[in-house]
């Protein structure tokens, strides 16, 4: 499945490195590219290890960023 998720939070070059990083070690997570001019983020999700919802729920723990 891909998905495009808006991300709060991001404001520079060193936000989007972060991004991508929580983003990749969450299991499930196949491809990543983050757009900062939109504050957004396209990802392949793999349905069978993972949702919108519980990807949101672990990325959101973070507590700098959030996915909506």
């Amino acid at each position: 499945m891909t998905k495009r998720m808006e991300v709060e939070g991001m404001s520079c070059g060193h936000c989007v490195m972060k991004v991508e990083s929580l983003l990749s070690s969450i299991d499930g997570v196949r491809k990543i590219s983050v757009d900062l001019h939109n504050s957004s983020v396209d990802l392949a999700l793999d349905d069978s290890k993972i949702n919108e919802i519980l990807l949101k729920r672990v990325f959101n723990k973070n507590g700098t960023y959030t996915l909506k």
